[in-house]
């Protein structure tokens, strides 16, 4: 059984695109490139988020440490405001900073590690060989 797209027969049984590439087999390549364009999209924002997030846990930490420990807070739990202690809600602000600060770093290592290895003197193996798929256009008029 062949696959599609191997060899040089031209369009095996009804239409085709470029060497031999049925227009299903390209309409899922494609499909399967937005999908992998949008997890990259995705994937951005979420760093983005995190930076955020951790912007604004270094800021409530900057301004609580300098407080009495006995100083009334609100604290922000599931939606609901809880009024506690600056002694009471430090350690649980510190303890989610930590996790976002963790996160923040572990999203961003994948992001940059194909840079990092390249640098470092890796070699990555070579690119797949580039698809017939073309990605559509706006119709000219």
């Amino acid at each position: 059984m062949a696959a599609a797209g191997a060899g040089g027969g031209g369009a095996a049984g009804g239409a085709g695109g470029a060497d031999g590439v049925k227009d299903a087999d390209m309409e899922k390549v494609l499909k399967r490139y937005q999908d992998l364009r949008g997890m990259e999209t995705s994937l951005v924002t979420k760093v983005a988020e995190l930076s955020a997030q951790e912007a604004e846990h270094r800021l409530v930490l900057d301004t609580l440490r300098p407080m009495a420990g006995d100083r009334k807070c609100y604290h922000m739990v599931g939606g609901v405001l809880c009024e506690r202690t600056v002694k009471e809600v430090l350690p649980m602000v510190e303890s989610t900073a930590s996790g976002v600060r963790y996160a923040l770093f572990t999203w961003r290592r994948r992001c940059c590690l194909r840079d990092a290895l390249l640098k470092a003197g890796y070699t990555l193996p070579p690119p797949p060989p580039p698809h017939p798929c073309r990605l559509p256009t706006s119709p000219s008029p």
